[in-house]
């Protein structure tokens, strides 16, 4: 064995695990503020690191919105 891929996978399911309000600050203050922390972190190094998600346009969508209530 030469290499091993290790992956992990987020799903935001709104609501499933908690009230909207508190899986989409969770989301927001949490989630995100640290997966671009590790992000820049590792910028530029041979291992690199990547996170998508489908919810994201959803989410920013969402807090933009809440801010300008």
């Amino acid at each position: 064995m030469k290499k091993i891929f290790g992956l992990f996978k987020t799903h935001l399911d709104i609501g499933f695990t908690d009230m909207a309000k508190n899986v989409t600050e969770n989301y927001m203050n949490h989630f995100l503020p640290n997966a671009m922390k590790i992000a820049r972190q590792m910028r530029g190094e041979k291992e690199r690191f990547i996170w998508t998600t489908g919810s994201l346009a959803w989410t920013a969508i969402y807090h933009t919105h809440r801010m300008h209530e």
